[in-house]
């Protein structure tokens, strides 16, 4: 797996960036978890990437 993720991390990821649950991830909610993850460190993806949030 990329970035040593779990299947368990990867998913519980995809499914909180699948916002409306309809198994796609759109592009905007992508592009939103993708900022707020480099500007925030708070993302579905930070858990996926196992980061934490700097202060």
């Amino acid at each position: 797996m990329a970035s040593s993720n779990t299947e368990a991390d990867a998913g519980q990821a995809f499914d909180d960036l699948d916002t409306d649950a309809d198994g796609l991830i759109d592009r905007d909610d992508y592009l939103a978890g993708i900022h707020d993850y480099v500007t925030t460190g708070s993302s579905p993806m930070a858990a996926a990437y196992r980061t934490v949030p700097t202060p």
